[in-house]
C-alpha cells in the first residue's frame, strides 16, 4: 500500500480493514443496511464490529493516509488524565457482546481469559510504575467481571440510522493558508506562543518546536489558540521507532521535525 495514496481495500475470505472510530467516515446508505453501529458495545469494539460486518457484506474500503486527524484526550470516568485506566466495566461489557456475536461458546472462556490476564497485566505494569494501588488493580479487576458479567445478557443490535439526512452535506471550508514554523529553545516559550497565537490570528497554519537540552521523548498537542506546539529534549525520541537518544544539533533537529510533518500541514521550502 502506498504511505502517500488513497487505496482501495476489498474484502479477501475473513479479512477485514481496520479503521479507527475517531477518524473514519462511512456512506450513509450502507449504514442503513447495516443497521448502523451496534448500540450493544458500550464505545469499545463498535467500529471492530462495523468493520467485520462491513466485510461480510462485501463493502470495500478506502484507506487515505494523508488524511490525518489529531485525537485529542481528556479525562473521562474511564480513564484518568495520565491515560491511566480509572474503570474497565465497559471493556468487559463489550467483549462479552463481541464474544456472543463472533465466537462459538466453546471457545469463549478462553478468550476471555486471555483478555483478563491482558488487562491485569497492563494493570500491574501501571502499578510497579507508582500509577496504581493493589486496591486499584483489584478495583479494575472487579469492574472488568461485572462488566463482562452485564455484557453476556445485553441486547444486541437495533441500531438505527435515518435514510434521509438531517442537514445537507457540508463541504469542508478549504482556503489556501501560509504555513509557518517557529522553533526556539524552552525558555523562549512565552516570547514564541505569544507569536504563534498572533499569526494563527491572520489566518496562517502554525508549527511551534520547543526543545530543551535533554532526552525528553517528544509531544504534540494543538493548543486553544489553534496551533501545533511538539515540545521536547533536542537528543530525546519523537518517533516509536527512533532510538531512545539521538545525537544532533538543533538545526538538524528542527530540520527532521519539520521534514515529518510537512507534507500534512502544508510546509513548503
Amino acid at each position: 500500500m502506498n504511505p502517500k495514496r488513497a487505496t482501495i481495500l476489498t474484502p479477501k475470505g475473513t479479512i477485514a480493514t481496520k479503521t479507527e472510530g475517531t477518524n473514519m467516515a462511512v456512506c450513509r446508505d450502507v449504514l442503513v443496511d447495516l443497521e448502523g453501529f451496534d448500540p450493544g458495545f458500550a464505545f469499545y469494539l463498535d467500529e471492530t464490529d462495523l468493520n467485520l460486518r462491513l466485510m461480510r457484506a462485501g463493502h470495500a474500503t478506502a484507506v487515505v493516509p494523508m488524511a490525518e486527524v489529531h485525537h485529542g484526550f481528556e479525562a473521562s470516568p474511564r480513564r484518568r488524565r495520565d491515560r491511566v485506566p480509572a474503570d474497565l466495566y465497559d471493556i468487559g461489557s463489550s467483549w462479552a457482546v463481541f464474544q456472543r456475536k463472533y465466537l462459538a461458546e466453546v471457545d469463549r472462556p478462553t478468550h476471555w481469559r486471555a483478555i483478563r490476564d491482558h488487562e491485569k497485566r497492563r494493570a500491574m505494569a501501571h502499578m510497579v510504575a507508582g500509577r496504581l494501588d493493589p486496591d486499584g488493580v483489584r478495583y479494575l479487576m472487579r469492574r472488568l467481571d461485572l462488566g463482562y458479567g452485564q455484557g453476556l445478557g445485553r441486547q444486541r443490535g437495533g441500531g438505527q440510522v435515518t435514510r434521509s439526512p438531517v442537514s445537507a452535506f457540508r463541504a469542508f471550508p478549504f482556503r489556501a493558508r501560509k504555513s509557518t514554523v517557529l522553533r526556539g529553545r524552552i525558555w523562549q516559550r512565552a516570547r514564541l506562543r505569544a507569536e504563534a497565537a498572533e499569526r494563527v490570528a491572520k489566518g496562517e497554519i502554525v508549527t511551534l518546536i520547543l526543545l530543551s537540552p535533554t532526552t525528553l521523548y517528544h509531544s504534540v498537542r494543538f493548543t486553544a489558540e489553534g496551533f501545533w506546539e511538539q515540545r521536547g529534549g533536542l537528543f530525546g525520541k519523537s518517533e516509536r521507532s527512533d532510538p531512545p537518544v539521538r545525537l544532533t544539533t538543533f538545526s538538524s533537529r528542527v530540520t527532521r521535525e519539520v521534514e515529518r510533518v510537512a507534507e500534512v500541514r502544508l510546509i513548503e521550502g
